[in-house]
């Protein structure tokens, strides 16, 4: 069964939405950290993102058109964006390691980590919503989709 291009279209949307709630509700948890149950929800939510953006890489590597220029970018795109959140996921488990025995009195390191876990964290929301964005600008392209 070949995929259809509207069912293409409303999975990027909703990739592209899913991952913008990750970020709104991440800046919220950063700046309001004490808990709610809105912080079990933002887990949930951030799980379906990362599973939905790997879905999206994975239909990516289906249906594109490598050989077109702009298959090949999107394509590409693809694998910068697995080879961040590959990254990403190594620096925040070593950061909440490290944060939980560096002390506040040193604020440089402390620093340091904290900036690496927002890089990690928000960079794999914006990777996921930029190639849904990538998906969903060139759709119309029929040069680089082998869609129905």
């Amino acid at each position: 069964m070949k995929l259809k291009k509207e069912q293409f279209k409303i999975y990027n949307f909703f990739i592209l939405l899913i991952n913008f709630i990750t970020i709104i509700l991440g800046i919220i948890y950063f700046t309001y950290p004490i808990y709610t149950i809105l912080w079990d929800i933002l887990g949930i939510i951030i799980i379906i993102a990362w599973f939905g953006t790997f879905g999206l890489v994975f239909i990516n590597d289906l249906i594109l058109i490598k050989t077109d220029k702009i298959g090949k970018k999107i394509n590409h795109f693809c694998y910068y964006c697995l080879a961040f959140y590959v990254l990403a996921w190594i620096f925040l488990l070593i950061n909440t390691g490290l944060l939980s025995i560096v002390h506040t009195a040193d604020m440089a390191m402390f620093t340091i980590l904290g900036l690496i876990t927002y890089i990690g964290f928000f960079g794999m929301a914006l990777f996921g919503m930029y190639l849904a964005y990538l998906d969903i600008k060139y759709l119309e392209n029929r040069d680089v989709w082998n869609l129905e």
